[in-house]
């Protein structure tokens, strides 16, 4: 936050004790040299660049990070895929690239961060949710948003990720139902599956999950009723439903209190600031 410019040095072998490192909110751009990572010190514990305009690649090099526990590289503009040499950064806490020009596929070997509690890969991947993100048994915050080209249905596993607090699928090329297994994730407080093509009921399990805020189930193509038992956690918990409820008179999902009823033929809801 501090208005800095020009690009990041390839250079930093004077900094031997080097343990961490925080440039975001400037306007750094150039790449991430290979070298650097090269030369940091083994014991490095935070890179964290967002919100700047770094491009190019994002180097296998990285991979020699091998204690970091936070890696924050998102709203850049780097592009290819993500090296597979992220599965080694067995420390890591924090791993964010949302908002960047990554493309390709969910390397499977995220699956090994053992570690991680905080995952963002909104906004930059195509293709399947690789069912490995279960083996991830710290994770809370699961971040999978705004891949237009994910695609396929949300794998069984996830489903057994009982530490998940939020778990946000929306805008994707999802399809499939929600399984009735949701109700396994007692911790969940954030679920959002909005603007997918996703079929079948909305599973009255979901009103087992007591510690829910918010519901965004919009612009699907779901059958029936929104579950009475989401009503009732409406006056505890839940603060923000959302639901194809609209038009009143003929409503895919007739919902009796849903905070923002939405017309998934124009893709438009009642209430825009809950949207």
């Amino acid at each position: 936050d501090n208005n800095l410019v020009g690009t990041v040095p390839s250079d930093y072998s004077s900094f031997s004790a080097l343990a961490s490192l925080v440039l975001k909110n400037n306007g750094l751009t150039g790449y991430l040299h290979s070298e650097f990572f090269d030369q940091i010190d083994p014991d490095f514990k935070i890179f964290d660049v967002r919100n700047n305009s770094l491009s190019g690649t994002i180097p296998t090099s990285i991979g020699r990070l091998k204690n970091v526990e936070s890696l924050l590289l998102g709203f850049n503009n780097f592009r290819g895929t993500l090296p597979s040499e992220i599965g080694d950064l067995a420390s890591l806490r924090e791993f964010d690239v949302w908002g960047t020009e990554l493309n390709g596929t969910i390397p499977t070997n995220v699956g090994r961060l053992g570690n991680i509690t905080y995952l963002d890969l909104a906004a930059s991947f195509w293709g399947w949710i690789p069912s490995e993100l279960a083996q991830l048994s710290s994770l809370t915050e699961l971040y999978l948003d705004n891949n237009y080209n994910l695609f396929g249905e949300i794998p069984s596993e996830i489903y057994s990720m009982t530490q998940l607090q939020r778990l946000q699928l929306q805008d994707n090329n999802l399809i499939g139902s929600i399984s009735t297994s949701i109700g396994q994730l007692t911790n969940l407080v954030d679920f959002r599956v909005s603007r997918n093509g996703m079929t079948g009921t909305i599973p009255s399990e979901l009103s087992e999950l007591s510690q829910l805020r918010l519901v965004w189930l919009h612009t699907n193509e779901f059958a029936g009723d929104v579950p009475t038992g989401l009503c009732s956690l409406r006056e505890t918990s839940l603060e923000f439903l959302q639901a194809d409820c609209f038009p009143i008179d003929d409503p895919p999902n007739p919902c009796r209190c849903c905070t923002a009823c939405c017309d998934r033929s124009f893709e438009l809801c009642k209430e825009d600031e809950y949207d």
